[in-house]
């Protein structure tokens, strides 16, 4: 499997201001959170319960680009088909930039932008790399859900896409790259990159809780005029409303 280290350039993250401090956006989500993520535990919404909760990883995700955070966090603002298609049905208007998503600025300003440099150590599994989907194509717990999917291997869509199926599989994934230890039974891996399933120029970074080493550079309240922000706003057609 392809390791890559942390990049050398800081990273980003978007995270709700919870009140628990000014590096609390670097905290792993709480329990209360329903731990849909691309990479989260499996275990954590297992109904048998057969894994301590409290023993499972939790997920800390950043971006490569401050864009990309806030791509990453705000692509549920775009409408999703039906939403259109009533929209369409009901004659849209003449100016197809009004059919975009929309957030509201109070949304934004509960959110705060963590930048911060990953301990270059860190080693992370590049799920995008076709020798690293293929290794784990051939893995027993894998290929069942990747049939699931009726995809004939483990390809890139199975890693960007956004059902339920895909989820399953990508958090499976993630907990056996989770569980991956070398000969003295150390940890392979700290985490996995990948791409946004929104952008695909937008690298990301998904750390293990319990694995993350890292230097913080700054904490700030979201700022409305941020023209990351906006870049990200432009690429996925949302724009901010009061």
């Amino acid at each position: 499997m392809r390791a890559v280290h942390a990049p050398s350039s800081p990273v980003f993250r978007v995270a709700t201001i919870r009140g628990g401090g000014p590096d609390e956006v670097y905290d792993p989500p709480p329990w209360s959170t329903s731990f849909r993520g691309r990479f989260d535990d499996p275990r954590i919404n297992d109904p048998q319960r057969t894994f301590p909760k409290e023993e499972c990883y939790r997920v800390i995700y950043f971006a490569t680009e401050r864009a990309g955070a806030f791509g990453e966090i705000l692509e549920k603002h775009i409408p999703n088909p039906q939403d259109l298609q009533v929209i369409f049905s009901n004659l849209p208007p003449n100016d197809p930039l009004r059919l975009g998503g929309q957030v509201k600025q109070a949304e934004l300003t509960r959110r705060q932008v963590g930048t911060t440099r990953l301990d270059p150590t860190l080693r992370f599994a590049d799920v995008m790399a076709p020798e690293s989907r293929m290794e784990l194509y051939y893995t027993p717990a894998i290929t069942p859900l990747v049939e699931q999917l009726h995809l004939n291997f483990l390809d890139v869509s199975a890693i960007t896409g956004d059902t339920n199926e895909h989820r399953q599989l990508t958090q499976a994934l993630a907990l056996h790259i989770y569980n991956l230890t070398g000969k003295q039974g150390t940890p392979l891996f700290d985490g996995i990159r990948y791409v946004s399933h929104v952008n695909s120029e937008w690298e990301c970074w998904a750390v293990f809780h319990d694995r993350l080493r890292h230097a913080p550079v700054s904490t700030v309240p979201v700022d409305p005029a941020d023209p990351e922000l906006h870049r990200a706003l432009s690429a996925i057609k949302v724009r901010i409303v009061p």
